[in-house]
């Protein structure tokens, strides 16, 4: 397959944007294939001096030669099985799961159409329209419910809950019975197996789906009775089967550290022997997982977040480590930062290849401060505290930058507190810039947009200082880069003083001020 021409040979190509081929056509010469640093292959694509081929083609009358640059990847077998132009590429990548995950359960494509009428209109709003489009391939796909994908191996839900704090559903005529005597779920029956069956006390909680079937009816665990026979025991059968723990909260902390014990503890029998550590009997489960050096570091952490890499996008990534930032206080969230910003960073990544048309571009100081001013924004929504509080419950948060110096105002009639100066970065003044950062302050009765500059200083844990302090009289000294044309930028310091409205003017795209 041949893709174009384009480009230069044909700037009215339907794939040129801005003078560039969106497809990334041509592509580049090797003389082997290797695997790029996001795991794509790059296709060895032969010179004709290396013996590779070129065609002569006739495109819009002209004579023009292609060679192995224009080729696009495909598979002899599948354009001879369907009769058609199909772009097959070979996906190397873990992360090839994400999109797996993401395509079968989007639904069906979105479309913008026209209802055309016989009256004439020129209102576009009432023209055109946003809604789905199902062909008829897909409608009769549907009908006639064929499976859309496979799902293996088996999952099941376990459930995670404090003591007698079940789910329990009740009318107004049964609601003392089902108070006294709450139904049991898989937890409580893993108890109760643990206490009766001696080879369920070598088995995590996890682990009981691949030996034992959860009946819904009866509500009991029972012994598989067919599939792979487990070797030394009789009458005991495995099945590919997972089991999963409902997620938890951390804010709902003490059902959090049960079910770090429960993934981590074999063949408990009872809510307390899960709290009862080398014979001591711990008064939260809190003690017990510390007890057991399991909150000696970020580790529950880091793998929570090595399992949404896996599998989760990065918005939903940036997401996670917020919740953890704002409520769980890591003791060192910089080796967080540090090991997962690129999975945090991907879709940042791909808008700026996607905008420049440029597939070279990698991980940067700029794309990755983009992506921690998303997760800063997210600790806000999620909390609302001060940079100063979630620092000091994070062992001194990512330590890029001195704490800033805050003081009581007494004449204040709300007692609210007052940035008296934010320091100047320790970092090295000739990092990156970056542009479309908008730096906000929020008061009490206004959202000030303090400063939006087509380059801003990248060190993003700058911007904590201004937007983490909410309800404020804030004077702030602000160190921001002009001149972003040039190769080395200066920077020079902006002053100004905030109540409801701006005191001076800044350099700004934005000076108009929302009231809330």
């Amino acid at each position: 397959m041949i893709h174009g021409p384009c480009g230069s040979l044909s700037n009215n190509s339907l794939c040129m944007s801005d003078g560039k081929c969106t497809n990334r056509y041509p592509r580049d010469l090797l003389a082997e294939t290797i695997t790029g640093n996001d795991g794509y292959p790059l296709y060895r694509r032969r010179s004709t001096e290396d013996g590779g081929k070129s065609i002569t083609l006739k495109v819009l009358n002209n004579t023009i030669d292609v060679d192995n640059r224009w080729v696009v990847p495909y598979s002899p077998l599948v354009l001879k099985t369907y009769n058609a132009h199909i772009n097959v590429e070979y996906c190397i990548s873990v992360k090839a799961i994400k999109d797996i995950c993401k395509y079968v359960n989007k639904g069906s494509d979105v479309a913008v159409f026209v209802v055309e009428s016989t009256t004439a209109s020129n209102e576009e709003v009432t023209q055109y329209q946003l809604g789905r489009y199902i062909s008829r391939n897909e409608a009769v796909w549907r009908i006639l419910s064929f499976s859309i994908h496979e799902r293996y191996p088996t999952v099941v839900h376990l459930a995670v809950h404090l003591e007698n704090g079940q789910r329990a559903y009740f009318t107004s005529e049964n609601v003392r019975a089902r108070a006294m005597s709450p139904p049991p779920t898989t937890l409580t029956e893993f108890f109760t197996l643990s206490r009766n069956d001696t080879f369920a006390l070598t088995l995590l909680y996890s682990e009981v789906p691949t030996y034992f079937k959860w009946n819904t009816s009866t509500r009991k665990l029972q012994h598989r009775k067919q599939d792979r026979a487990v070797q030394g025991h009789l009458n005991l059968y495995s099945i590919d089967a997972l089991g999963r723990l409902y997620t938890v909260h951390t804010n709902n902390a003490e059902c959090f550290y049960l079910r770090l014990l429960l993934i981590n503890v074999r063949g408990p029998t009872s809510f307390q022997e899960l709290k009862t550590v080398n014979g001591h009997v711990c008064a939260t489960f809190r003690e017990a997982c510390q007890k057991l050096n399991l909150l000696a570091n970020d580790a529950h952490w880091d793998i929570s977040l090595a399992d949404a890499s896996n599998t989760a996008q990065p918005q939903q990534i940036r997401t996670l480590i917020s919740i953890i930032l704002t409520t769980c206080f890591p003791a060192n969230p910089k080796d967080l930062w540090r090991k997962y910003k690129d999975y945090m960073s991907e879709d940042i990544l791909h808008r700026m290849r996607r905008i420049n048309a440029n597939p070279n571009i990698q991980f940067a100081s700029n794309i990755y401060s983009e992506a921690w001013i998303l997760i800063e924004d997210a600790c806000k929504m999620e909390c609302w505290r001060s940079y100063k509080e979630l620092c000091s419950e994070c062992d001194g948060g990512l330590g890029l930058f001195k704490k800033p110096e805050i003081c009581s105002r007494e004449d204040s009639p709300c007692k609210m507190l007052r940035l008296k100066e934010i320091p100047q970065c320790e970092m090295s003044c000739k990092a990156d810039c970056i542009d479309f950062i908008d730096v906000r302050v929020f008061l009490s009765d206004a959202e000030v947009t303090v400063m939006s500059h087509n380059a801003l200083y990248t060190s993003a844990e700058l911007f904590s200082y201004i937007g983490g302090l909410m309800g404020c009289w804030l004077g702030i000294s602000v160190w921001a880069s002009v001149g972003f044309f040039e190769k080395t930028c200066n920077f020079i310091r902006l002053k100004g003083q905030f109540r409801s409205k701006p005191k001076r003017s800044l350099p700004t795209r934005h000076s108009e001020v929302s009231k809330s």
